[in-house]
């Protein structure tokens, strides 16, 4: 009598390891799913982000706001947030899977005051972004999903597409 128990609780236990790996390869497509969702909301904010940036970038320098009497950009993140122009979240320079990076350029043929970019890359690609994000001086939002976007010493594009509004 006790072979036929053992035989019973060894059937139901492989029965419950098949049932625990077919759960597990059906449960793969929706995890996958909801991994694609999240990059895409994480790219949605890193571009969001860089809008956010470009206007206060606007702002610092139109208001003068390191009060030195040069209209210039603000020549980092911090300084962004340091003047309020910013959210806090971004003072680090990660915010919702992706770096974000702003440049000061100094240019021969313009002013430095009047060149600056954004870059936004994902933190690990693949995972928390597949494409990676700029800004400028002129408005523009360049991507690329192959390679960070780049950007030549008088603010242009050096690498990356235009996103149209």
């Amino acid at each position: 009598q006790s072979s036929g128990g053992t035989m019973k609780l060894s059937t139901l236990m492989i029965g419950l390891a098949v049932t625990g790996v077919v759960a597990t390869f059906a449960s793969f497509p929706l995890y996958k799913h909801a991994q694609t969702k999240q990059r895409a909301r994480n790219e949605a904010s890193a571009i969001g982000s860089l809008k956010a940036i470009a206007n206060a970038q606007t702002l610092f320098r139109e208001g003068d706001k390191d009060q030195d009497g040069v209209l210039a950009y603000a020549p980092d993140l911090q300084t962004l947030v340091k003047t309020g122009l910013l959210d806090p979240d971004l003072q680090d320079g990660i915010a919702s899977g992706y770096r974000f990076v702003v440049r000061h350029h100094a240019s021969p043929a313009q002013q430095s005051q009047y060149v600056w970019s954004a870059t936004a890359e994902p933190v690990l690609l693949g995972y928390t972004g597949d494409r990676f994000f700029g800004a400028n001086m002129a408005g523009l939002l360049p991507f690329s999903s192959e390679k960070p976007v780049t950007f030549n010493s008088d603010g242009s594009v050096q690498h990356g597409w235009i996103l149209s509004n």
